[in-house]
């Protein structure tokens, strides 16, 4: 498969209930790379990444072992892209 374009992907729902989420993305450039989880209220819960990446599919993963189950969005942010998804965390 061939990537272009920034690209957040989902990973789907955990039946098993793990409080880790698995974030695999794509950019098509080198840059500053930041992901955060937020809550209901916009408020940054967690930090997935905050790095300088090279152009490629990555992927990271976030341990949500603190925070409470519930619907949580994520965003992906690299210079002049942005891309939200929500997860539902056990």
């Amino acid at each position: 498969m061939r990537y272009d374009n920034y690209q957040l992907f989902f990973d789907g729902f955990d039946i098993f209930g793990s409080p880790s989420r698995h974030f695999p993305f794509f950019i098509p450039e080198a840059g500053q790379v930041n992901m955060h989880v937020y809550d209901l209220n916009g408020r940054t819960v967690g930090t997935v990444i905050n790095d300088f990446l090279e152009p490629g599919f990555h992927q990271t993963v976030f341990h949500a072992d603190q925070l409470a189950a519930g619907i949580y969005p994520v965003e992906l942010e690299m210079d002049h892209f942005s891309d939200k998804k929500m997860i539902l965390l056990k």
